[in-house]
């Protein structure tokens, strides 16, 4: 298991574009981000996932079909 910051954002639709609603920033213990991500939204049968890397940390959004993505960015501490 692995020490991570978290920096959780919410992203809604609005106007044709999307607006950045909430940001957290959390630190957790877990054995993989992407399990954390889907386990999160397990229940959620309209999302697609998404995943990136960008300066060694991991990114996972998830994307769903109202438009709104809520992005996790992964910093291994």
């Amino acid at each position: 298991m692995k020490r991570y910051e978290i920096i959780q954002e919410i992203f809604l639709p609005c106007s044709g574009g999307l607006v950045q609603n909430q940001r957290t920033i959390q630190e957790r213990t877990l054995v993989s981000p992407e399990r954390y991500v889907r386990g999160l939204y397990k229940e959620e049968r309209r999302a697609s996932y998404l995943h990136s890397t960008r300066d060694g940390s991991m990114i996972y959004e998830v994307v769903f079909d109202s438009g709104g993505r809520h992005r996790y960015t992964f910093t291994q501490l």
